[in-house]
């Protein structure tokens, strides 16, 4: 039995096996749930950032495996173990232990939550290696899921306010999103007869080689709205959004940089996935909309940021400018485009997870303002940061695509950001967390705590380096997509 085992976990298994180990640690931290006391909480953040190791080393060994053999399936074929994974799950892993450290540094966290953020990381991992539709489609439920569940469990902490966590309108919103979004994938199971993201894109791709219209043109253009929206849909419902109560600070930090970084970017490189690989977006209607879908998502960013925001919100829609921004460089249809929108990816996950992790008690007032002024400078893409370089690679692709006046909205949207960002800075919108806890005389702004030090440490040396020496950080990048 266990040769059985050792076989299937050296061949196929090993394709699923960071988000296996994922599991299998969450299940150990729900043994511990009832274990609060403070060597409890230091054991689960332990045995979770363990995790995320081990997860992170068995990627590792998957990329030696691909180096060797080349690409390989998994789960019956429905995962594919390709650079593109290997990336992408290096990033979200990394998003993931970063989040992990925010929260061991809140006020009482369960061992259940760091649980729930493995789940989150391994549905993660799912969604963006899954070839087949049920498994981008689990995958996609198993995120939103954890991370409503970490909302119902911080809900229903003593001291929490009830109000505006969830509510039943975000649940049946959640429930339409889910709706929208699985009502796509049937309509392309009906259009192509396969859940294979493979075959349904050779289905597509032959017309489009050909200049040819796709089959079923009706229901091809149902298929690529309802997936649209269905994606759009399910990460805005999520709880900790800056427009669903995520300026609150009983809301803590590492939620809210999970979701705002992390599960956006595994959300929007699914539709990345889908828009590139399966409908083609090379040219027509459906390049069109998603070219300006992708501005309407960076005016929408934009928009908001140009209200007066708290650190926090600020840092929730100027995430949603990136993303913008990358599916602007991805629309582009050619190899700088992919490697500035893997590039974007990256150091956005750095950048807001450094964001929140300043959102609370800091060194000093002007440690803190320079940290929060680099942080504002990378999401502007101002020059000697990571989100230069983002932008400058975003340019070259458009340009190159014939799309000189897109190319202007990538770079002139960091202008705001960045007006937003030292308005939201003068303002003083960062604030300590749990501040209604802290003992009388204690201050607001004090010392940041080893674990946020350290979140904050690497987010800035990512951004600037990033920026400074960009050539590996960009090799890295177009390795995702085979550049």
């Amino acid at each position: 039995m266990l040769t059985i085992v050792r076989e299937y976990l050296q061949g196929p298994g090993l394709a699923i096996l960071p988000e296996m180990e994922l599991v299998l640690f969450a299940l150990g931290l729900f043994l511990f749930s009832g274990w609060k006391d403070a060597a409890g909480r230091a054991w689960s953040a332990s045995l979770a950032l363990a995790g995320v190791a081990f997860s992170g080393y068995t990627v590792w060994i998957v990329h030696t495996r691909i180096a060797a053999r080349g690409d390989f399936a998994g789960l019956g074929g429905s995962v594919l173990a390709d650079s593109s994974f290997i990336f992408f799950a290096a990033v979200l892993l990394a998003g993931t232990g970063l989040a992990v450290l925010l929260l061991a540094d809140e006020c009482e966290p369960s061992p259940s939550a760091y649980a729930l953020l493995l789940l989150a990381a391994a549905g993660m991992l799912l969604m963006v290696s899954g070839v087949h539709l049920a498994s981008i489609f689990v995958g996609f439920e198993w995120v939103t899921g954890s991370v409503f569940l970490v909302a119902a469990l911080m809900q229903a902490r003593p001291r929490a306010s009830a109000s505006g966590w969830i509510s039943a309108r975000l649940l049946m919103a959640a429930v339409i999103a889910t709706a929208l979004l699985a009502s796509g994938f049937l309509v392309l199971y009906r259009i192509t007869g396969s859940a294979n993201l493979g075959q349904i894109a050779f289905v597509f791709g032959i017309p489009a080689a050909k200049g040819a219209p796709a089959p079923y043109p009706s229901l091809t253009a149902a298929a690529f709205g309802l997936v649209l929206a269905g994606i759009f849909a399910k990460f805005a419902v999520l709880p900790f959004q800056p427009w669903n109560g995520a300026k609150r600070h009983d809301l803590g930090r590492a939620m809210p940089a999970f979701v705002s970084g992390t599960v956006l970017i595994a959300a929007f490189v699914l539709l990345l996935r889908l828009a590139v690989v399966v409908f083609v977006i090379r040219s027509g209607y459906r390049r069109t909309a998603f070219l300006g879908l992708a501005v309407a998502v960076v005016l929408l960013g934009v928009l908001a940021i140009a209200r007066r925001l708290t650190w926090r919100q600020f840092l929730g829609y100027a995430a949603v400018v990136q993303a913008g921004l990358l599916m602007l460089a991805a629309g582009a249809q050619n190899d700088a485009g992919l490697g500035a929108a893997a590039f974007l990816a990256l150091v956005l996950i750095f950048a807001v997870s450094g964001g929140f992790a300043v959102a609370s008690l800091a060194p000093s007032r002007a440690a803190e303002a320079v940290s929060q002024a680099i942080l504002i400078a990378t999401l502007a893409g101002a020059p000697l940061t990571g989100g230069y370089i983002a932008r400058r690679e975003a340019w070259t692709a458009l340009h190159h695509a014939g799309s000189p006046w897109l190319a202007w909205v990538s770079t002139l949207a960091g202008l705001p950001i960045l007006y937003g960002g030292i308005r939201s800075l003068l303002s003083g919108g960062a604030k300590p967390l749990c501040t209604d806890e802290l003992p009388a005389g204690v201050p607001e702004h004090t010392t940041l705590s080893l674990p946020a030090l350290f979140v904050l440490t690497v987010s800035l040396f990512v951004c600037l380096a990033a920026g400074l020496y960009s050539e590996p950080f960009l090799r890295f990048a177009r390795y995702a997509f085979g550049i």
